[in-house]
């Protein structure tokens, strides 16, 4: 085997050995051309073709006919009014500008208004600042400890029972709306009539949530 590598060795060594091949007599021109500008002119050139080649994949994404790419938040997947927007429910990706809407979002801060399904492009009409913005004019939010309630998320309707302490029960509102599961507290929104009696029963720990068939409540609401 070594004899064998040897001689491999040795024919390489006679076809490589000797000058190099004679370059065709245009690129031998070039050649002495090349070498015999002025080193800083040789630099500034091998630059300038450099640039030139770097700004071909530029050049042509902006004379495309979607306009170049930005970058905006879309929804990492179905989700519901009232999940906070934040790393865990957005991802960032580059969508072509003119088919982006002018009011998309660049941050990830504040919380959803309404549903939105997965890949949507999030925008100022999605995204509310803080939980009094997703309330109608007749609601308020409750906080209601997260203790013996069930597994809930936001957008979800849910009517609150009371336990008396006669074994009795009754209906504080039907069709109530979960804003936001914040860590021990589930934030409801619930009638200004209703809300005195809804956070009393919650304090007490007399207050169940009760979700309905779909996560919605009936159309004769």
């Amino acid at each position: 085997m070594r004899h064998f590598l040897d001689g491999l060795a040795a024919a390489a060594h006679d076809r490589l050995g000797g000058p190099l091949p004679a370059l065709p007599t245009r690129l031998d021109e070039l050649s002495e051309r090349w070498w015999g500008l002025p080193p800083r002119l040789r630099v500034g050139t091998v630059v300038f073709l450099c640039g030139v080649l770097a700004m071909f994949p530029t050049v042509r994404t902006a004379r495309s006919a979607w306009g170049p790419p930005i970058e905006v938040l879309v929804a990492a997947a179905d989700l519901q009014a009232g999940v906070p927007i934040s790393a865990d429910t957005v991802v960032r990706t580059r969508r072509p500008a003119s088919l982006v809407p002018a009011d998309a979002l660049v941050d990830a801060t504040g919380i959803l208004t309404v549903p939105v399904v997965s890949g949507t492009v999030l925008t100022a009409r999605h995204r509310a600042e803080s939980l009094p913005a997703l309330l109608r004019a007749d609601e308020v939010a409750i906080p209601i400890p997260t203790d013996l309630q069930p597994d809930v998320s936001p957008g979800v309707d849910v009517d609150l029972l009371s336990a008396g302490f006669d074994g009795t029960g009754r209906t504080i509102a039907a069709g109530a709306r979960v804003l936001s599961v914040d860590g021990a507290w589930i934030w409801v929104a619930v009638p200004q009539a209703v809300a005195a009696d809804a956070a009393a029963a919650a304090i007490d720990q007399r207050l169940i949530l009760a979700v309905r068939r779909g996560g919605r409540p009936p159309d004769d609401r």
